[in-house]
């Protein structure tokens, strides 16, 4: 004897519901991150000062000088120079203010 295609399968028990998403997918359900305790807090005041300002002197010296070089080869990139000389510029006050907290030309 053969099973009528038409007849309905077996209900089996319920199972668990279904997964719900995990927080933070809906704008209702986001929760704001803890506010730092105070070892963590205090853990920010030494910022390694010497050590970023080497590494942004090197990285903004080398971008400085590759595009120069780039600009210098052929005279219809020479009005280019003018947002590489702005750029340096910008790292020359920037870096001294954003390091001591003051300028001094």
């Amino acid at each position: 004897m053969t099973a009528n295609p038409l007849t309905p399968a077996p209900q089996t028990a319920p199972g668990p519901p279904p997964a719900k998403a995990p927080h933070g997918h809906r704008l209702g359900n986001l929760i704001p991150p803890s506010p730092p305790d105070d070892e963590e807090k205090y853990a920010y005041i030494e910022r390694n000062l010497p050590y970023l300002t080497t590494v942004l002197v090197i990285g903004a010296s080398c971008l400085i000088i590759s595009q120069v070089r780039f600009e210098a080869h052929n005279p219809a990139l020479w009005p280019f120079m003018i947002f590489t000389a702005s750029y340096a510029l910008y790292q020359l006050i920037s870096l001294p203010v954003n390091f001591t907290g003051r300028w001094q030309p």
